[in-house]
């Protein structure tokens, strides 16, 4: 007889395996069609696109990308309760639901700092917003009709993201999952070791030095948003902040990147090779690994050494 899983046993097993986090610049819809196409032939068990300011209609996108697709799941990473109402987001994967099946998981998080620079957005009280979106969310999927004329809302897998303490413990005490990507590696541990005992599950999506070219942007709010001790020990002094901050304001993460030290970028970096990833992923406990998809070229090549990561998760030496 098939086993019975507990609905967040159930909903950490589809966050499980291998994830990719699309990091195209400037996508076409098209574009981001095939590197979901391309994730599912790779053999990836999901995939997320970004629900950014100045980004594609996320929704829209996914939706697109489902009607592509036949296995892969899908969802934004992340969703936030400010630039959409959380009712509006559970319109949404409800809709998403409905075109494509239970194949939908939905990223939550606190939203970026063009949040505050572009939109006027104060994100202070982030944890609480994002507590009281995902127990909105828990409750409709429960049965709770939140609005007369809601839709009913699957109960989906929810995957939080977070870099500092109190919204990592939001996400971990709400979320199945919660993504750790962009820390050192000791900040990594302790992030994760707050996750774990919180009862979540933890995905591990690395900066691969492979895709040194692509990572500065990355690392600037990597950098930022690390514990100033960390940020001085990689070379970050209070001045090199300002500039910092004005340039990813002004210019984007471009811009801001070139300021980045070279030994900034190596500290957030994971080297390719295999038992060393392995250790680390062991180490932190990891339910998944989700890899970092800046083109399409060398996708597949990602997916396979994630696969073989996880693979070796159980067979410690």
């Amino acid at each position: 007889m098939a086993r019975e899983f507990a609905p967040r046993e159930r909903r950490v097993r589809a966050l499980s395996g291998v994830g990719v986090v699309c990091r195209l610049i400037h996508p076409s819809v098209a574009d981001l069609v095939e590197q979901a196409q391309q994730a599912e032939e790779a053999g990836a068990d999901w995939m997320v696109f970004p629900d950014n300011l100045g980004w594609h209609d996320v929704w829209m996108a996914l939706m697109a990308a489902g009607a592509a697709t036949a296995r892969i799941r899908l969802g934004p990473a992340v969703s936030n309760p400010y630039t959409r109402h959380p009712l509006v987001t559970m319109g949404a994967v409800a809709t998403l639901y409905d075109a494509i099946g239970d194949r939908v998981l939905l990223g939550v998080g606190a939203g970026g700092s063009e949040l505050l620079t572009h939109a006027g957005i104060d994100r202070s009280n982030a944890p609480e917003q994002v507590r009281a979106m995902v127990s909105l969310i828990r409750r409709t999927a429960a049965g709770e009709r939140t609005l007369p004329m809601s839709a009913a809302v699957p109960d989906v897998p929810l995957l939080g993201a977070a870099r500092k303490r109190q919204m990592t413990e939001a996400v971990a005490d709400t979320c199945d999952a919660v993504l750790l990507s962009g820390q050192v590696r000791e900040e990594m541990i302790a992030t994760a070791g707050i996750v774990d005992q919180r009862g979540a599950a933890i995905v591990w999506s690395p900066m691969l030095a492979a895709d040194d070219r692509h990572l500065p942007a990355g690392i600037v709010y990597g950098l930022l948003n690390a514990p100033v001790g960390v940020r001085r020990r990689l070379g970050v002094d209070a001045q090199l902040e300002v500039r910092l901050k004005a340039s990813l304001a002004a210019e984007g993460t471009g811009a801001a990147a070139k300021l980045v030290p070279a030994s900034a970028v190596a500290a957030f970096m994971t080297e390719a090779e295999l038992a060393q990833a392995q250790s680390f992923a062991r180490d932190i406990a990891v339910c998944a690994v989700a890899v970092q998809a800046f083109d399409t070229e060398h996708l597949a090549e990602r997916v396979q050494w994630a696969r073989s990561v996880v693979a070796g998760l159980n067979h410690a030496p």
